[in-house]
């Protein structure tokens, strides 16, 4: 997996992790999603299971292009 860019809004480090879902009453379900979160200002890119249980690898590796891509780039 490449290295993440920090945030593009405010500059801080942001991570990759995997949260389960949670529904409207507080019950958790046992497939996640993964996520990309600027814990400073609240930015964030999801990326949801096409189908069973959690995002694969290479779902992730394609969020993290996503969240690295900036407008400025090539």
């Amino acid at each position: 997996m490449r290295k993440l860019k920090p945030c593009p809004f405010c500059g801080n480090d942001v991570q990759l992790k995997d949260k389960e879902f949670e529904d409207f009453s507080g019950n958790y379900f046992t497939n996640s999603f993964s996520i990309i979160e600027c814990e400073l200002c609240g930015i964030k890119m999801t990326e949801y299971p096409k189908k069973g249980y959690g995002t694969t690898e290479e779902q992730k590796q394609k969020l993290s292009e996503r969240w690295n891509k900036r407008k400025d780039d090539e």
